[in-house]
């Protein structure tokens, strides 16, 4: 079970600041951040440091946990189990109550979830029918903001910067290299990786044995997107940029699917955005396979709840999985 808490400002004490020589005169030269003791950046004496926590539920169950069954799921009212749950950002601004939109600098770190230009959010573990990534869960994006302002909102882009969407996994930064992250290095990476594995269905009573063995079948981490769709119950959705065509060393992309929610008094401060599981779910049948591999009409429910518009590959303005949830 995911317990969580945002943290924001740290003082001064808090930092491992290098100390400037003795001998430093007037015109020695001044660094323009400092690093501090978790291999992050304070962007300097007018910034302070923030803490973007994320959560994961699945509809009114309760918080996502990887090994446990959820009834009611999808327009049939499946019984699932959380198999996979994760999205890149490549771009976090913060509202302040001034109405500007300011930049999270993001820390550059080593933990191998986030550098300067992209984070990872995962939500999964080992536990049940959950892949689980190599380094565990992570769920929150370090970074920097300026401290004279406050804040009130956020807005978040999911998806991997385009400089580095069709970069090749083996030679990208460290969260690219997250398994099951891209098809190929052409279509570029899956913004979000979403899965249940139904158990039951409402009628049935008993459990799907063939559900139960779809994970058999289905491999996150096969990234030419080879799946099975022959086991009832498995529902997912990979959300990337589509129709991409290479021209030399050009490569573009007709739909870019990336996903854009702006979630309104949010306090950096206490609060934490809540990503729900069965919301991505929510219209879409799980008595059946639901097979969404960025695309088709198939995806059509899941993106529709994404906010993004499948026939242009824009956001939609309108989503129904991410929303605020307070710590105090």
């Amino acid at each position: 079970m995911f317990a969580l808490c945002l943290v924001a400002g740290c003082d001064d004490d808090d930092l491992d600041l290098p100390e400037a020589p003795l001998d430093a005169g007037p015109d020695a030269a001044k660094p323009d951040a400092a690093v501090v003791a978790d291999g992050g950046l304070d962007a300097g004496p007018n910034s302070k440091r923030i803490e973007l926590k994320f959560a994961a539920r699945l509809t009114d169950k309760g918080e996502l946990e990887c090994g446990k069954a959820y009834a009611g799921q999808g327009t049939a009212g499946s019984e699932v189990t959380p198999k996979d749950f994760r999205f890149f950002v490549e771009s976090v601004k913060l509202k302040a109550t001034t109405g500007e939109e300011v930049p999270l600098v993001f820390d550059d770190l080593t933990t191998g979830f986030q550098t300067k230009e992209v984070a990872l959010i995962d939500f999964t573990t080992t536990g049940g029918e959950c892949e689980g990534g190599p380094l565990g869960s992570n769920l929150s994006i370090k970074g920097s903001v300026p401290a004279n302002l406050t804040y009130n909102g956020v807005k978040v882009v999911i998806g991997v910067p385009e400089s580095l969407n069709h970069s090749d996994p083996v030679t990208a930064p460290a969260p690219l290299q997250a398994p099951g992250a891209s098809w190929d290095w052409v279509f570029g990476y899956r913004f979000l990786i979403a899965e249940v594995l139904a158990t039951s269905q409402p009628d049935a009573g008993t459990h799907h044995g063939d559900a139960l063995d779809a994970g058999a079948h289905h491999s996150a981490g096969d990234a030419g997107g080879d799946h099975g769709g022959t086991d009832p119950g498995l529902g997912f959705v990979h959300l990337g940029s589509t129709g991409c065509t290479k021209s030399g060393d050009v490569i573009s992309c007709i739909n870019q699917n990336r996903a854009e929610f702006t979630l309104s008094s949010f306090d950096p401060d206490r609060d934490q955005i809540v990503a729900d599981l069965g919301a991505v779910f929510q219209t879409a049948d799980l008595s059946s396979v639901v097979q969404c591999h960025g695309m088709g009409a198939s995806c059509a429910p899941m993106f529709g709840q994404l906010g993004v518009d499948i026939a242009t590959g824009k956001p939609s303005g309108v989503q129904k999985v991410f929303s605020v949830s307070s710590q105090r």
